[in-house]
């Protein structure tokens, strides 16, 4: 059928969303994404902000299909666009969460959202959770995991409006 080859071709495009692997001698990144559908609301990137540091971002839009994966391209855009203009995941998190409340509210759809900014100059990495599931970050220096917990609701939920407070 040709709904069923576009939906494929949808589904191409918006898994090429995934980063490349990155590799060096601080980071070790990945990923893997095995969809449950045929297209779906994730998104995972990881890029530079600047030569030593690096942006890690995720987001899961509730539900499935075309309407998911176009909300969560708006997300991607977003963050690469306005990634490298803050300081701190905190301002990148509330400045789309203000994007998706003004501009998609109407839409009734809501998404978790992680993001890391590691800094490889200071070794220091800071992040924000809103409803994701919590990631885990291995310390090879202490060979120990950590949950980074989530401490705020979803994003572009109705509720989500005080996160501009942060």
């Amino acid at each position: 059928m040709m709904y069923d080859d576009e939906l494929e071709k949808a589904s191409r495009i918006h898994y090429s969303f995934l980063p490349d692997p990155i590799f060096n001698e601080h980071i070790d990144l990945s990923s893997r994404y095995r969809p449950i559908q045929t297209l779906g609301g994730d998104y995972c990137s990881a890029f530079w902000l600047t030569e030593n540091r690096l942006a890690i971002c995720m987001c899961d839009v509730a539900g499935h299909g075309v309407a998911a994966a176009l909300y969560a391209a708006r997300v991607n855009t977003f963050v690469l666009t306005h990634a490298r203009r803050v300081s701190h995941p905190c301002k990148l998190m509330t400045d789309l969460n203000h994007f998706l409340c003004t501009k998609l509210a109407d839409v009734g759809v809501y998404t978790t959202f992680f993001t890391a900014f590691i800094d490889l100059d200071a070794m220091r990495s800071d992040y924000i959770n809103a409803a994701h599931p919590p990631a885990v970050w291995y310390s090879s220096t202490h060979d120990e995991c950590k949950l980074l917990q989530a401490e705020t609701t979803l994003l572009s939920f109705a509720g989500s409006r005080a996160l501009t407070a942060l």
